[in-house]
């Protein structure tokens, strides 16, 4: 007395599914929409939960994911685009950017590569500043950070490279430098 194979349902407040029931529970790939069609996930189902490969799209112009879940949260690899267009590319787990990933903010010319945990920069990982060209300057501008984070924040032993050529090699804590170190 359950609902299996291939089928629609739709709910009082809108919401629709459209695709492959087991047990009564979506299970197999399907679509599901909220209500005025967002969020919308495109993909594969577990047990009545977003699980193997899938697309959520939160809203229109708005975030969209593409990538791996478990149990029905990010987990695996995926790629992340804010509707602002920065971008997070790179592994996730328990829906949060957890191990390798890239981090694009397009709206501030700045990108990080590194370690993640807990969805901050966490572990080994490179920050880059791409500054506006300047006219009487043939050369980009950039500034950067390589080496050790902590929950986001620059800490442990880094090394900062400034556009005017010079560095700081050291110590940091807080994003600070703090410590030994040598500019």
């Amino acid at each position: 007395n359950v609902i299996e194979g291939e089928g629609k349902y739709e709910w009082a407040d809108g919401s629709r599914y459209e695709g492959h029931l087991s047990a009564g529970k979506r299970s197999g790939t399907g679509t599901f929409s909220g209500p005025g069609g967002y969020p919308r996930y495109e993909g594969e189902w577990k047990a009545g939960r977003r699980h193997g490969r899938g697309k959520l799209v939160y809203g229109e112009g708005g975030d969209v994911y593409d990538g791996d879940w478990v149990d029905d949260m990010r987990s695996g690899r995926g790629t992340h685009t804010h509707a602002s267009g920065n971008v997070y590319d790179g592994e996730w787990s328990a829906d949060k950017k957890n191990g390798q990933g890239t981090f694009e903010w397009f709206d501030r010319r700045e990108r990080y590569v590194g370690e993640w945990k807990d969805g901050l920069a966490h572990g080994q990982g490179e920050h880059a500043w791409l500054r506006a060209q300047q006219d009487s300057n043939p050369f980009q501008l950039r500034e950067r950070y390589v080496g050790e984070w902590v929950a986001g924040h620059r800490h442990g032993q880094g090394t900062f490279y400034l556009a005017s050529g010079a560095r700081y090699v050291g110590e940091w804590s807080g994003s600070q430098k703090h410590g030994m170190g040598l500019f």
